[in-house]
Order: C-alpha cells, then sequence, then structure tokens
C-alpha cells in the first residue's frame, strides 16, 4: 500500500498561487524596506536600508528610485500630501522633501545622535520623532528645528503616533525592567507620562486613528488596544507567535499586522477576532500600509514588496454558493520553511481528514479529523510536529471527503 501511494505522489507537481497579496517590482533588490507610506491611492513611497527611497504615482504599478542624498539607513517615512513628506534614520537623520522626493533635503539640526525609527506630522510645520536610545523631539516649522521633549536613556523606543496636536503615544522596551513601555502625551508632548509597563515584551509599532482609540504590536504576536485613550488595554489574540512590527487602520474596524516569516493578519471587527492572510512570502514584513479597506501595500526583508486591490482576501470564495467541487489547492509557500498554508474548498458538508505523510508513506501529522461544513478552508503546517522538528525533503498531504481523495506534494527545505 505504501509503495503505491509513493508511485501515485511523485506523479505531481502542479503549483497554484491564489492569494491576494501580489509580489510586485521593484522585487527583487538587496535592500530592505523598513517602512512604507501612500498619501493617497497613486503616490506612495518605500524607504530602507543604504538611503534607499522609492516612488509610485501610478499606484504601485511603477517605482523609480529617488535620489535620498544619503547612504545611511532609513526607518520611517511620512507625507502629509503628495508633496510634503519626511524621512528619518540612522545618525539621527532627517530628510525632508516639498515636491514629492524629486528632492530630499537633509536637515542636520535634529539634536538627535543615534537611530530615528519614528516620525509623525500632524501638518506642514508640527512633527514628533523618536530616537531609539530614549529621545522625543519635537518641531513646529516643519523640521527646520528641534526641540527634546524627552530624554530616558533607559527606553528604547521604536515607534511615535500623534492623531492630533496635543495627543501622542510612543512604545518600545523599558531596559530596566525588560518590559515592553507605553508613554503618551496629552499636551503635546511637552509632558510625558509611562501609561502601561507590565507587559514583558517588546513593543515595536503603534497606530492611534483618534485620540481614543489605537493599537500596539511587538514581539510573540503581542496585540494590544485601547478605546479610551490608553487608560486601559486589552490583549487581543493575533493567533501568532512571530514578532508583529507593524499594524495599520483605516477605520475602528478594519485593519492589518504584519511581521516575521511573511506573516500578515486582517481584522474586519477592531481586533476582536484577527485571521491569518496568504502572503505568498516567508520573508520577513516591516511594514504595512492601506489607503483604503482595498488597497495595500507592504513592505520588508531584502526589498520584498506586496500589494493587494481587495484587502488581501483570496481568491477562494467566501459564499458557498459559488463551490461546485472538491479541490485540494499547492500549499504556498512552497518550498517552505518553518511553515506553510493548506487551503482546500468542499461543495458539500461531510466528515472530512487532511493529513502529512512522509516520503517513506508514514503518517507525520493530522490537521484535521472533523465534520465540516461545505466551504473554503485553510490551515496552516509547522515544521515542527510536538516536540519533533521535521527534517528537509518531500512531503505530501493528503485531502480524504467521503470518496474524494486528493494529494499534493510540497517540500520543506532549511
Amino acid at each position: 500500500m505504501k509503495s503505491s501511494l509513493i508511485i501515485f505522489l511523485f506523479s505531481i507537481n502542479s503549483l497554484n498561487t491564489f492569494g491576494q497579496w501580489e509580489i510586485v517590482t521593484p522585487y527583487p533588490q538587496l535592500n530592505d524596506l523598513n517602512t512604507v507610506f501612500f498619501a493617497d491611492i497613486n503616490n506612495g513611497w518605500a524607504a530602507g536600508n543604504s538611503g534607499t527611497i522609492l516612488h509610485t504615482n501610478n499606484a504601485g504599478v511603477n517605482w523609480t528610485t529617488q535620489n535620498s542624498t544619503t547612504t545611511e539607513t532609513l526607518y520611517s517615512i511620512d507625507f502629509i500630501n503628495s508633496n510634503t513628506g519626511w524621512c528619518v534614520g540612522s545618525l539621527g537623520q532627517v530628510l525632508k522633501t516639498v515636491n514629492g522626493g524629486n528632492d530630499w533635503n537633509l536637515i542636520d539640526t535634529l539634536p538627535m545622535g543615534d537611530f530615528v525609527y519614528g516620525a509623525d506630522f500632524i501638518d506642514q510645520n508640527n512633527g514628533w520623532a523618536a530616537e531609539f536610545f530614549g529621545k522625543i523631539c519635537h518641531t513646529t516649522d516643519g523640521g527646520e528645528n528641534w526641540v527634546v521633549q524627552l530624554y530616558e536613556q533607559m527606553y528604547w523606543l521604536w515607534s511615535i503616533s500623534f492623531p492630533d496636536q496635543t495627543h501622542g503615544w510612543a512604545v518600545g522596551l523599558n531596559t530596566a525592567s525588560q518590559e515592553g513601555i507605553i508613554i503618551n502625551t496629552t499636551d503635546g508632548g511637552a509632558n510625558w507620562g509611562v501609561q502601561y509597563n507590565l507587559y514583558q515584551r517588546p513593543f515595536y509599532y503603534v497606530q492611534f486613528i483618534d485620540a481614543n482609540n489605537g493599537w500596539i504590536v511587538g514581539s510573540y504576536g503581542t496585540i494590544l488596544h485601547t478605546t479610551d485613550g490608553g487608560i486601559n488595554w486589552s490583549t487581543q489574540t493575533s493567533g501568532s507567535a512571530n514578532n508583529l512590527y507593524s499594524v495599520n487602520f483605516v477605520d475602528l474596524n478594519i485593519g492589518w499586522a504584519c511581521g516575521m516569516n511573511g506573516k500578515i493578519l486582517h481584522t474586519t471587527n477592531g481586533g476582536n477576532l484577527w485571521q491569518e492572510q496568504i502572503s505568498g512570502t516567508d520573508k520577513f514584513i516591516f511594514s504595512i500600509f492601506f489607503t483604503d479597506s482595498n488597497n495595500g501595500w507592504a513592505v520588508g526583508q531584502e526589498g520584498i514588496m506586496l500589494h493587494t486591490t481587495n484587502g488581501g482576501v483570496t481568491d477562494i470564495a467566501d459564499e458557498t454558493s459559488d463551490i461546485i467541487s472538491f479541490d485540494l489547492k499547492q500549499n504556498y509557500p512552497n518550498p517552505f520553511n518553518p511553515s506553510t498554508v493548506i487551503s482546500y474548498q468542499l461543495p458539500v458538508s461531510g466528515n472530512i481528514t487532511l493529513k502529512v505523510f512522509d516520503i517513506l508513506g508514514s503518517e507525520v501529522a493530522t490537521l484535521v479529523d472533523e465534520y465540516k461544513q461545505a466551504g473554503s478552508y485553510e490551515v496552516e503546517f509547522q515544521s515542527a510536529v510536538g516536540n519533533r522538528q521535521l527534517a528537509s525533503g518531500i512531503y505530501f498531504y493528503r485531502l480524504t471527503a467521503g470518496d474524494y481523495t486528493a494529494v499534493k506534494k510540497m517540500i520543506l527545505l532549511k
């Protein structure tokens, strides 16, 4: 029985992509892209290592390289319209453009000396920047001059968010206690106070869409949410153990988060439920940005750039009325390490099993063994099964539903 199964499995070599995140130009390019921002649906910028700044004026169909005037690493980019924007990075550098990036000017008066990971401008004059080693600076003249509002060396700060001129938050790590820290201000940064310092995981990104509603993401899949300006924070279940590096909401309900190993999560109810989307990559995704509920971009490791025009949902219909046949999809990514997603659809309800086998035909894991309603489903397969770490090589997964059986091949590559 095993021999005949192996012969049949080796005849399968189909490969289908079905995620609605698409890898777009200018990938591949070797420089990491650390930040992405769109002023409107057409005009966007991405920035990263070695002074890289890329620009599109046609919704990402084409990207061009802009002269940043620096070779330092750039971590955060922010625009208030299609012309005026700022980009910050290492050595305390702040770049500014007033013509959409055709010319970038280095502002060298910023009183910071190291990695500036976050910046947020609310208009052409007022902006704030967060430096890794505990500094927050403020400008009231569009970045020409900066004033230090906070300098606390025990803090490592990664991100800053101002939804208006008075309310602001910054997040990072308290190195003294090794706890994630949230600091905030209600007077434009004249005074900063610790709002949360109890979570033993660093926070990497914060976004507030108004003075009350905000989200924070961090290590080990951490997502925090507040609806009262940070007086109370609730933990949301991300379903991921991967570090999350960025979060972006377009309104109170619809948002995305991204992180390690190509992880992209999506919510339509403010984060009460997060669902994983198929990104099509296992590279780290450092930044994600949406102009509306459909159009979004994500960038990351080795210049990976992703784009979606339907919010990142798969092309497998959510409605069961369109499903007329059984279908077992090719896993994605493939080859994979350490995880991959297997998708399948059922035209009728019934008991189904989805199992993984090694090249000898021995069962490795049972992913599904239960009654399922007709519909489309996704399941993640991890290369660590219990306490056992699977070796590199060829594996097979088999879907059985009544008289229907389908088998496909996948490759674990370390």
